[in-house]
């Protein structure tokens, strides 16, 4: 799908902030992340029960029980006469691997499988672990013509191990899902929804919300008017205030920049008679054009700036002196119109884009903006740059 298809308002997706990469920029940013990450080594040993099947055991605890043999510094096809054969024989021991998730200490880094690879179906990808150091143990006792013997292998520098599986990209909350039956030290549990919450509601009125196709994301209008007059039918004088406002915003290309514009526009009409003098007329009829263009400057920042245009059509009903010094009607459109002039631009204060900026992808890579624009659908879209696809990671020393 293209960008500019985005949708994240459908109510379908759930979505507020997407980020899209490529297969190649996800494995050079996991590759760079993973050559200096630094995870505990873990063991884990196993030793024969009393029916001689493999049981897990805490690899300290074994050592103890082993006279301090420690199985990784033994030598493949150790001496079968040896002490530390016989003490990991008098151990029960059957076998142990021992592993630190990393990048292996390959000559050329750029060789290795990819970490991940996409596929045409989102919901799942194939995902290859490796390990900066992989070693296994085995003690084969003796029995059926075999020797007792003792194997440690660990994985070759010129050809990484690595296991791989598919991985379930499905983040739902499934009742199934296993999470709670693994070891206390595999997951956290944590109480933080047990206090009362409470909210006060207001009644009074009711929203109606309606999504249409369009650059306008919102529009508000607001009408109102009063009136009163004096004497049998208005003889005396009347008086008539009508108020009409409008506001739109659009999210829009113009030019091929990206641009909020905000248009407001506010009518006021007065309407005055006192005994036979007539002032009428739109003394506020003024439009405000403020529209914001949304760019990356050269070091890749996102900012925005804005341009005001304000046509004013307001005319001031007045009459002439004469009879103006006998209603007073120059002096309340005046004050009418002094009151209605409050209208400023729209002065949007904070257009959050920082907080994008200080985005960080997997690794620790930040990145810049190489340009901003809007989807057909109003979507705020960005291509960046972060990291180069084709350099390799940093080397591992070995």
């Amino acid at each position: 799908m293209s960008a500019s298809a985005s949708n994240l308002s459908n109510s379908h997706y759930g979505y507020h902030f997407v980020v899209a990469v490529t297969e190649a920029s996800i494995n050079a940013t996991l590759k760079a992340f993973m050559a200096t990450l630094q995870e505990p080594v873990v063991t884990v040993c196993y030793v024969a029960d009393g029916t001689d099947s493999p049981t897990q055991m805490d690899y300290e605890k074994f050592k103890t029980l082993a006279g301090g043999t420690n199985p990784f510094t033994m030598p493949n096809d150790a001496d079968p006469e040896g002490a530390d054969v016989q003490n990991l024989l008098k151990a029960r021991f059957m076998s142990a691997f021992r592993a630190q998730l990393g990048i292996p200490p390959v000559q050329d880094p750029a060789t290795l499988p990819d970490i991940v690879t996409l596929s045409s179906d989102i919901s799942a990808v194939e995902y290859n672990m490796f390990c900066s150091e992989f070693t296994i143990v085995h003690l084969n006792p003796s029995g059926d013509y075999a020797p007792l013997s003792f194997t440690s292998i660990s994985q070759p520098s010129d050809n990484p191990w690595y296991m791989q599986s598919t991985v379930n990209l499905n983040l739902s909350a499934r009742d199934n899902s296993g999470y709670a039956d693994l070891p206390v030290d595999a997951h956290c549990d944590a109480d933080g929804l047990s206090s009362d919450m409470s909210v006060d509601f207001t009644p009074g009125g009711q929203a109606s919300l309606t999504e249409t196709s369009g650059a306008t994301v919102l529009s508000y209008s607001y009408t109102a008017s009063s009136s009163d007059d004096a004497g049998s039918g208005g003889a005396l004088g009347s008086l008539y205030i009508g108020t009409t406002y409008n506001m739109e915003t659009q999210f829009t290309n113009i030019n091929g920049n990206a641009s909020v514009v905000i248009s407001q526009n506010l009518i006021i009409t007065c309407d005055m008679k006192r005994n036979f003098t007539v002032t009428d007329g739109n003394i506020v009829d003024k439009t405000i054009v403020d529209t914001y263009t949304l760019a990356v400057d050269e070091s890749g920042t996102l900012g925005a700036t804005m341009i005001s245009h304000t046509t004013d059509n307001s005319v001031t009903p007045s009459t002439d002196d004469f009879q103006d010094f006998f209603t007073g009607s120059n002096e309340v459109a005046s004050g009418i119109k002094e009151q209605a002039g409050a209208l400023v631009s729209s002065n949007l204060h904070d257009i959050p884009l920082s907080v994008l900026q200080k985005y960080i992808f997997p690794g620790g890579q930040t990145f810049a903006f190489k340009d901003v624009r809007f989807s057909n659908n109003q979507d705020l879209l960005a291509s960046i740059s972060h990291v180069d696809p084709t350099a390799p990671p940093p080397n591992v020393p070995s």
